[in-house]
């Protein structure tokens, strides 16, 4: 079972299919049939009536599989994609059933005509290939799961779904799901897998898409996934975010229809219009916002029912309303930033997003990714200039077009910057200064929330988001040439700067992967900000002082009366009192300044490791299951430890029904009631209590990092090293098997002669020496 052979995987062009806005269409009742659609297939068999595909099948008996053979080979030809591309369609959605998979993937009435499905997959790959002929990605849409994912026949059966209380039917789909994301990762022109398509907003949906995207990222981690909003919009609009902090890159999917309305909804078409501007824009606007721009609407259509039409002519009202509808999804989704960038049609193309104001027009300067790499890879003297702070407030809006044409790379940084800003703005030390707080990504994403040109034009706004600018253009241009940040950085042979946006050219030198451009990103808004208030201090300083020199009426210079005196030394002591509480807010060294804080707990300190909501450190406490330990009790705790490094579980605290409701406070903390599967654990800081108030703190790294910065030599003398340990170990555990010996071998003596005690205690350098007896001090 697979699907046929596609080109190689191109990472760059697959960003471009799955990340740009998408003008689509769906494919339907090819490998889904709907009666009102392939009405052809349907007509010789009216007087049974068959709704769902099945039920067609059971009418043509053993004629099934000519017949769905013939369909598939004369519903779509290679002709149709030409034309859709002619008319500016980019993508298209093509419905599928479960069944396609195969004979393995059938149930119920299905598995009675399996074999009809051995040749589908070959059909989809066709339709999958036309397409990337002409640059139209397409999106998978489960369109029918086992037993019905609602009670319409297109879900594949006749009647009440049943699909969400048969775990049998669950288990198939998920298996489907793997199935169907192991073919499809590594196909360019795929832009997604929707895995349930209008389902029933039962309570069991939100648990199941946990499942199901727990399945599917086993198999890929970067194929965007789409989820039904269950005709329930605002709420899955909030929960297809949430998943995405677990799961990737997932899209809400919703439907609009206006034929399918009681008799007194079925409003004129002036009315319906009003209602779409007035009620349904405002509905998609909100939501895209919600799930981050990750919204598509899949299916909508200009059919309206006969009471709208009210005499008039249906065809023209219908095309009228169309065009409405049409205007007001683009510009709903636009408004609160689209999940798609808006790119050229059918070009590979980087937009190198460059502003240049004459006259007050902007305009963008447009070239070729291949040219763009070419010109890396060459000998050419590339050098990276980074200017200074605007002279007016209009830099907004280069912010506003970034986030807007680059959506899916730049969000979740942007928030994340955002996010830092917002939290710093709130400190005792800026409040004065960002009186109109500093949330940034709400500016840019709801206009309306922006404050006035004033604020935005102050030196403190407009430097740090100065730098967020020019860091959002560098994180562009290596996410679109799928390259990490230090391999872009060594095309370029130097970097420049003008006035204070030294601090982004110098953390371009700094940067190596995505994860050290976040925390270097940090740190250059922490010191723009802190630059800028400082330049606040100043200029209030100076101020203040300039009062305090003026004359008074009688000519008399102020600053000689005692009391001018005064009020100059009290300037100046506040000047110095601002200026060392900003320097100790932003010292990495901050602990040092609180003897209670240890080094260790000073570094690992979670704010200064620039974690942001969402990315928590899952707590893990053992003492449920180990109760009070006597003697080695970290021991213990290790073990676990590393069994968690070396599995990627997080062990649940199975015990911890009822949290305390006074640690909701820590927002970086996660209390964990059951075991998780993770990708991996990196590190693990480890803290054992002993008795005694004898306590011991360990950080322990997962031995990759460490194996990494190995030599090849290096790293084959420890294999061999590790080897010899795992043989003598598993001989060990062999040899306590057969009882030659217990597994724990009880010590009743320390390994040193009581007259070596203080020798064995007090020398930091005493070591034990391996004898037959053991390790021994001799």
């Amino acid at each position: 079972m697979q699907l046929d052979t596609f080109p190689t995987f191109d990472p760059v062009k697959a960003q471009v299919f799955r990340f740009r806005k998408l003008y689509g269409v769906n494919l339907g009742s090819m490998f889904c049939l709907e009666p009102w659609i392939a009405t052809e297939l349907y007509k010789d068999y009216q007087q049974h009536s068959p709704e769902a595909e099945c039920d067609l099948l059971e009418c043509m008996g053993d004629e099934a599989c000519e017949k769905m053979e013939a369909h598939w080979n004369s519903w779509l030809q290679r002709a149709d994609f030409e034309k859709m591309a002619s008319m500016g369609i980019n993508s298209v959605r093509l419905p599928v059933g479960y069944w396609v998979l195969g004979r393995h993937f059938t149930m119920g009435k299905y598995a009675s005509y399996k074999g009809v499905y051995d040749n589908a997959l070959s059909h989809i790959s066709r339709i999958i290939s036309w397409a990337a002929e002409f640059d139209i990605g397409v999106l998978i849409d489960i369109h029918a799961l086992p037993g019905g994912q609602n009670n319409d026949s297109h879900s594949g059966t006749t009647g009440t779904a049943c699909f969400y209380d048969n775990p049998e039917f669950q288990h198939l789909a998920i298996k489907c799901y793997g199935v169907f994301a192991h073919l499809l990762a590594n196909i360019t022109n795929v832009i997604g897998l929707q895995i349930i398509n209008e389902p029933l907003d039962h309570p069991q949906l939100e648990d199941f898409y946990k499942q199901a995207l727990s399945e599917i990222r086993l198999q890929t981690t970067d194929l965007p996934i789409y989820i039904g909003d269950a005709w329930n919009l605002t709420k899955y609009a909030k929960i297809a975010k949430e998943l995405s902090q677990q799961f990737g890159f997932i899209v809400v999917d919703t439907h609009r229809y206006w034929v399918f309305r009681p008799q007194k909804q079925q409003y004129r078409v002036d009315r319906l219009t009003k209602e779409l501007w007035e009620t349904t824009f405002p509905e998609l606007s909100q939501a895209s916002y919600e799930a981050s721009g990750n919204l598509v609407i899949g299916e909508y259509s200009s059919v309206l029912a006969n009471g709208s039409f009210d005499g008039e002519d249906p065809a023209e009202c219908m095309g009228k309303f169309a065009r409405e509808q049409l205007k007001a999804f683009d510009q709903g989704l636009d408004v609160a930033k689209v999940f798609f960038s808006s790119l050229r049609k059918r070009c590979l193309v980087l937009k190198a997003y460059y502003l240049l104001w004459n006259n007050g027009f902007a305009y963008s300067c447009y070239f070729s990714t291949k040219s763009l790499q070419s010109a890396l890879l060459s000998s050419n003297f590339l050098l990276a200039v980074f200017g200074g702070q605007p002279s007016s407030a209009d830099y907004i809006d280069e912010a506003k077009r970034l986030l807007n044409m680059y959506a899916p790379l730049l969000t979740d940084f942007v928030s994340s910057m955002s996010n830092f800003l917002e939290t710093q703005s709130q400190d005792k030390n800026f409040s004065q200064v960002y009186g109109c707080g500093f949330d940034v990504f709400s500016w840019l994403v709801r206009p309306r929330s922006m404050p006035d040109y004033d604020y935005i034009a102050l030196v403190p706004v407009k430097m740090p988001v100065t730098g967020l600018i020019q860091l959002m253009q560098v994180m562009v241009l290596f996410k679109t040439l799928n390259v990490s940040p230090g391999k872009l950085l060594r095309f370029f042979e130097a970097a420049t700067e003008h006035s204070q946006e030294m601090v982004t050219a110098v953390a371009f030198s700094m940067m190596s992967d995505e994860q050290s451009f976040y925390r270097i990103g940090f740190k250059v808004l922490g010191i723009l900000m802190l630059t800028s208030a400082t330049l606040c201090i100043n200029m209030w300083k100076q101020n203040a002082l300039d009062e305090a020199y003026d004359s008074d009426d009688s000519g008399v210079e102020v600053a000689n009366t005692p009391a001018s005196r005064a009020q100059i030394r009290d300037i100046e002591n506040a000047y110095l009192h601002q200026k060392k509480e900003l320097q100790d807010t932003w010292g990495n060294k901050f602990w040092k300044q609180d003897a209670e804080i240890s080094p260790l707990r000073g570094s690992l300190a979670l704010k200064h490791l620039n974690r942001i909501p969402g990315h928590a450190v899952p707590v893990v406490c053992q003492k449920w299951l180990t109760g009070h330990l006597k003697g080695a009790a970290g021991s213990f705790m290790l073990n676990g430890v590393l069994q968690s490094l070396q599995t990627g579980l997080i062990t649940g605290n199975r015990d911890a029904d009822n949290i305390d409701c006074e640690f909701s406070k820590y927002d970086y903390l996660l209390y964990l009631f059951e075991t998780i599967q993770t990708a991996g654990i990196k590190a693990v800081l480890m803290k054992s209590f002993g008795f005694g108030q004898v306590s011991g703190e360990l950080l322990v790294l997962h031995p990759d990092f460490v194996l990494a910065t190995l030599e090849q030599e290096q790293l084959e003398e420890y294999n061999c090293k590790l080897k010899q340990r795992s043989i003598k170990s598993h001989r060990y555990w062999q040899d306590a098997m057969i009882n030659k010996h217990p597994f724990v071998q009880i010590k009743y003596h320390p390994p040193y002669a009581p007259a070596q005690e203080n020798d064995v205690y007090l020398n930091p350098l005493a070591r034990a020496s391996s004898t037959a007896q053991g390790y021994r001090f001799i």
